[in-house]
Parts: structure tokens; sequence; C-alpha cells
């Protein structure tokens, strides 16, 4: 039997999920899926932690050598090849990735808000806010705010699009018709090889007409301006996580299922995960793109022993762009009296060039992440990365 091998590190608390990814614009070189099954991570190799915490890990972005992680609180710069401690900041103001943190706005209260940091190929920032209030979205002198029309009862955020260039300066910021039912911020953007905007969020779209508590979502494509070019709204609830590959198509969750549309906004696909024995309450958390366009699900399950007990478990799912499975690994655990205080979660992960996954988890108990690498934390719970290898990539 092969051996699994698994690189853990440490990793921080943070609020953030969903689409944590590295944006790639080398040519697409596509896997079989005789390729991808060929890749199995039952031969992945064990590494030490490096860095505990307490709570969820979320965000987790890599350029170069350096893995970048961060929470509410602090920003973390690692290399991603020993987990070494490179930097450790008290701002998130500078990373790419997803985050949640408390802001202060016009009338001087205070806010949980959720933003999302992308970089174009020219360095551009983009960054979609799920904000409650009137904000100022010029960082300069200029005072640039944006108001959003009046809403009804359960409606608690809207999402706006702001453009900066490489050096932080204002370029523009867009309301785009999305917006948050109460405390679900599923709203998400990700940005093509050509510098087009694309987001997912709920919301009526670019009429913003007044909205109501409706949770249809809506798929948005501007160009670098900002210019709506395509939108699609959608027969399923909270889209999240959007992610595009190399020819323009974008890949979302919704309503627990994987959607794909073309670059013209076409609806592709639709894919549901497979079942598997004595799981139940499938849920798909995150997905990712890597150099290849190969994708990775990320999600949980509750799996039950024959004794009645159950736990969490977590998976990640290899697939083509078609949705065609490759491999599979999951976490588990042994039966006992209370199977609970065993349990893992995947909140986050990415993919670096040479194929190398990086998942932020966090785990309670003792739990088996693949055949013969056991993991042992108390019962209350610990943060860290996993870093798993792909032989042959």
């Amino acid at each position: 039997m092969k051996t699994f091998k698994i690189i853990t590190t440490a990793a921080l608390l943070c609020v953030a999920f969903a689409s944590c990814k590295k944006n790639d614009v080398v040519p697409a070189k596509i896997e079989s899926t005789a390729q991808q099954k060929n890749n199995d991570l039952s031969s992945l190799p064990v590494f030490q932690r490096f860095i505990w915490s307490n709570g969820s890990p979320g965000n987790l972005y890599i350029s170069g050598d350096t893995l970048s992680m961060a929470d509410e609180y602090e920003s973390y710069i690692v290399n991603k090849q020993t987990g070494a401690l490179i930097k450790m900041y008290r701002s998130t103001g500078h990373d790419v990735g997803t985050f949640t943190g408390w802001g202060s706005f016009v009338s001087g209260k205070f806010y949980l808000i959720k933003y999302v940091k992308r970089r174009d190929n020219n360095g551009n920032w983009i960054t979609l806010y799920c904000y409650p209030e009137r904000a100022d979205f010029d960082y300069g002198p200029a005072y640039y705010p944006l108001d959003f029309p009046p809403h009804g009862a359960g409606i608690t955020r809207y999402v706006a699009i702001q453009k900066l260039d490489a050096q932080k300066k204002f370029i523009w910021a867009k309301l785009n018709g999305a917006y948050q039912i109460n405390e679900n911020m599923n709203a998400s953007v990700d940005v093509d090889g050509a510098g087009n905007i694309y987001t997912c969020g709920t919301g009526p779209g670019a009429s913003l007409e007044m909205p109501s508590t409706s949770s249809l979502g809506i798929i948005q494509k501007a160009d670098g301006n900002g210019k709506l070019i395509w939108q699609t709204r959608l027969t399923e609830q909270f889209p999240s996580g959007i992610i595009v590959d190399h020819a323009g198509n974008s890949y979302f969750i919704a309503d627990n299922k994987i959607i794909k549309m073309d670059t013209n906004g076409k609806l592709v696909a639709k894919k549901s995960l497979p079942t598997r024995p004595n799981t139940n309450s499938i849920s798909i958390q995150g997905i990712n793109i890597d150099k290849k366009d190969n994708l990775y699900i990320t999600g949980r399950y509750r799996y039950t022993f024959p004794n009645g007990t159950s736990t969490w478990h977590s998976f990640i799912q290899k697939t083509d762009v078609n949705g065609n499975p490759g491999w599979y690994v999951n976490s588990s655990s042994a039966q006992t009296e209370k199977s609970d205080i065993n349990k893992f979660f995947i909140s986050c992960m990415t993919v670096d060039d040479n194929g190398d996954i990086y998942a932020a988890c966090n785990s309670s108990g003792t739990v088996n992440i693949a055949p013969g690498n056991k993991i042992a934390t108390d019962q209350w719970g610990s943060s860290y990365i996993i870093k798993l290898s792909q032989p042959g990539y």
C-alpha cells in the first residue's frame, strides 16, 4: 500500500472563507481524467507543524516561495517549503485574498464587513466590498462615496467593486447591484487574463432597483473599466467563491452544486458531488483552480458510525474543467462513545505552480487524513496548514 504523505504547518484564526487561490496567467495544459487519477494523494509526505493558533483558519495566498495567511487581527508570511515565519504584521490591507474584519463608517459605527482582493496582470487591485452604509472608496485626499438605494428588511450590506492602480491610487468604484441578506456574505470576485472582472452575489443586478429579500443569485462580467458586459440571473441561491479559467469560463458554488458558465455567461453545466457510504449533509465549501485548469473542490460531510454516533469530516475532490472526477481524499476517525470530539474541517485551500496543495484546517481530537496520517489535538481544536504534493503533476 502506498504511504499518504502530508505536510502540516500552523495557521491562525480567520473568519474569512471560500476563494483562496492564485491567479495564474500561463497557458493552460489540460490533464486527462486518467492522468488525474494517477496523481493519487495516497503517496504524500508528512511534514511538521510550524505555528499553532486557535479558531478556524482562512485566507491563504501564494507569491513565489512564500505563503501568506491572514485573520482579522494579523497577517503572516511564511516560507512555503519549510513553514518558517518571515514576517508578521498587524494589517491585512496589502494582501490578496478573502477577509472579514471590522470597519468604521460615516456614521461612526463599526460593522463587520467582507472584502475580496485580487490583482490583474497589470498589478491593479480589484476589491469587492460587502459594506453597510455610505463609505469613501478613494484612499487619497479626494472623497468618493457610494450610496446604495433604499432596501427592505433583511438587507444588511451592499456590494461594491473598487479598482486601484498598483500604487493604490484610486481609479473607480461602482455598485454592482448585489447585496447581502443578514449575515450570508456570499459575494465574491475574480479577474481573467484580459482584466475583465467577474462577480457573483445575491441581488437584482445592474438595474440597481430596490431589492427584496430574495436570495436568488446574480453573476456579472465587466470590463477593466467597470462597464457591464453581461449578467446572468440564477435560479439558485447564494452563489459564492467564483473563479475563472484561462478560457474565461467561470465556476462558482450555489445550492451545493458547482456551476460552470462560458465566457458569454451561458450555462455549461451543473454538477453535484456523489454521495458516499454512511455520509450525509455533504456541503461544498470552496473551489480552486490550478495552472492546468484542474478544479479542486473542498467540503465537509457528516459521517455516521455503526453505533449511531457521528462526526464532521472534510474532503478534497479533484476534477477536470468538465467536472469529471479525479482523485479524492478525506479525513476519518475511529468510532468512539462520543465520536463528535474527533472532527476535521478544511476552511480554505490554494494550489501552487508545482501542483502542491495548501489547505487551512482545524481539527479536534484524533483524526486521520487518508490512511496512516494521524493528527492528534485536544478536544478544543487546533488550527494548522497541511501541504499535499501531487507526484507526476
